[in-house]
C-alpha cells in the first residue's frame, strides 16, 4: 500500500507504520445521481422516490446526473501525517 499523498510505499500499512486518516484535502468532486421532487412552488432535494410522497402536490421526480462532493480516506505515511488530519487509526492516534 501507498501513502496517498506521496506514494511511498509502505508494504502492510498498519498502525504501525502509517495514519489512516480523513483530511480536507481527500475531498473529491465525483457525479452521483439526485433525485428532486418537482412542484408548481419549485423542487426539493430527496432521497428516495418513496420520500416524494410526503410532499404535497408532486408533480414529477427528476433523477440528475450532478458533481457532488465526496469526503474521501487515505492512508498515510508519517512524514505526510499533518496536525489537521482526522485519524481513523495509525501511529498517532492516542488512545
Amino acid at each position: 500500500m501507498n501513502c496517498i499523498r506521496c506514494d511511498k510505499n509502505l508494504g502492510h500499512a498498519d498502525k504501525n507504520n502509517a495514519d489512516y486518516v480523513i483530511a480536507d484535502d481527500f475531498i473529491v468532486s465525483e457525479k452521483r445521481q439526485n433525485l428532486y421532487a418537482i412542484t408548481d412552488k419549485g423542487e426539493t432535494k430527496i432521497k428516495s422516490a418513496e420520500e416524494s410522497l410526503l410532499i404535497p402536490e408532486v408533480q414529477r421526480v427528476e433523477i440528475r446526473i450532478e458533481d457532488t462532493l465526496i469526503q474521501k480516506t487515505g492512508v498515510v505515511c508519517p512524514d505526510c501525517y499533518k496536525g489537521t488530519d482526522f485519524i481513523i487509526w495509525g501511529i498517532h492516534k492516542e488512545t
